[in-house]
């Protein structure tokens, strides 16, 4: 597949680009400064840009059989990119967010109420642009899946993975960067969670039991 992969020199960025190498998939990588990626490849396009600049964001996604978006909370970007994944016929976006975005198929979770009233009490505008840069993307026409997005750590990957919705059961609030760039590639890869909103997380069953 070519996947194009905005926020690619940031921590989860690099490592999905670099998964997605491993995979045997051509990667467009869209970044500020290309000395952060510090990554190169046969198969790697890097393009250098800022989501105010529409020409280099439609020279990254031209071609592009998916779409991932890691920054998150800039609703004008995401604007430019869904316009030109429109211009170009690029039908798949699979866009990060977070557990403030709200979804039908959410039941009550005390965890995960405790953890968006922390951070809203906070950063209350960080939640509203999170919630715009959402109802954006739901909004469009495209195949997105918002990938919600508990507290991130840095720890090995490999752990066992819930993607679900709260108050099932399934997922918790914490999450490596390893397991999220996994994740998020299985989810490029894929029709499975097309127009849905799950959150990811290290699940509570230890990786020795699955």
């Amino acid at each position: 597949m070519n996947l194009t992969i905005f926020g690619a020199s940031g921590k989860t960025g690099r490592l999905l680009v670099q998964n997605a190498l491993e995979q045997g998939h051509k990667v467009t990588a869209f970044v500020r400064s290309p000395e952060r990626l510090g990554l190169w490849h046969e198969r790697l396009c890097v393009v250098v840009g800022t989501l105010e600049n529409d020409e280099a964001i439609e020279r990254a996604v031209i071609g592009a059989d998916a779409v991932a978006e890691l920054v998150g909370t800039v609703s004008e970007g995401i604007e430019r990119i869904i316009a030109a994944m429109k211009r170009h016929g690029v039908r798949r976006l699979v866009a990060a967010s977070a557990c403030s975005v709200s979804d039908p198929n959410d039941l009550p979770d005390f965890e995960l109420s405790l953890l968006v009233s922390f951070v809203e009490s906070r950063r209350p505008e960080n939640i509203q642009a999170v919630r715009r840069t959402a109802a954006i993307i739901r909004d469009s026409d495209l195949d997105w899946t918002l990938v919600r997005i508990p507290v991130l750590n840095d720890r090995p990957g490999g752990g066992a993975v819930a993607v679900g919705y709260p108050g099932h059961g399934e997922v918790t609030i914490y999450l490596s960067r390893a397991d999220l760039a996994s994740a998020v590639l299985r989810i490029m890869e894929s029709d499975d969670q097309i127009r849905r909103a799950p959150v990811v997380s290290n699940s509570l069953q230890p990786a020795s039991d699955r």
